[in-house]
């Protein structure tokens, strides 16, 4: 599958981002923040890969989903640029934004598994 992001990310083609008001699990800011990430190009990434499917079946969540289920977050406020293809997209679906960003950037960690795990030590 073609991405739409990575193109933008790498400076090949014009960004086409809109800021979005949000919020995102401080454990997986924090991730992002430590190794030195662009919260931006992360985010896209991710959603990116989420709405395609293409993270592995296997892949669990830790943090995103047991906290919708009990209802105790522990988010931050974030101002993300967030492709408006992308944006189309999850408006299409019906999916709620912020939780679908916070699922897709808590998938992208995990595949990360480098990330992760230094997140999860420290």
């Amino acid at each position: 599958m073609l991405s739409i992001v990575m193109p933008r990310v790498m400076g090949f083609e014009r960004r086409n981002r809109i800021q979005v008001f949000t919020q995102i699990e401080k454990e997986l800011c924090d991730c992002v923040e430590m190794n030195l990430l662009d919260l931006n190009d992360v985010l896209n990434v991710a959603l990116e890969k989420y709405l395609q499917g293409s993270y592995s079946p296997n892949t669990k969540s830790i943090i995103v989903i047991p906290r919708i289920k009990s209802r105790k977050f522990n988010r931050v406020a974030a101002r993300p640029y967030i492709e408006q293809e992308l944006l189309n997209e999850v408006s299409k679906r019906l999916l709620d934004l912020k939780n679908t960003l916070n699922l897709s950037l808590e998938y992208y960690l995990l595949e990360r598994s480098d990330i992760l795990y230094y997140c999860s030590i420290n």
